[in-house]
């Protein structure tokens, strides 16, 4: 349930994943000269939920 609070951003989590364009890289870990991969965690019905391998940060990205 936490998980869809925080991909839908309903309160108390509308701060806590950003939104970044489709196609997006972790930006922590690309400051560090590193790329890692990502996947497709969670499908909402206008965006998605995006785990970095690497350091597990996650964000937002539009469903296109």
């Amino acid at each position: 349930a936490e998980s869809l609070l925080r991909g839908f951003q309903l309160p108390p989590f509308e701060a806590a994943l950003p939104m970044m364009p489709a196609g997006s890289h972790c930006e922590a870990c690309a400051l560090k000269g590193l790329y890692s991969g990502t996947h497709t965690e969670l499908v909402l019905e206008d965006r998605t939920v995006h785990p970095c391998i690497g350091c597990r940060r996650r964000w937002l990205e539009p469903l296109t």
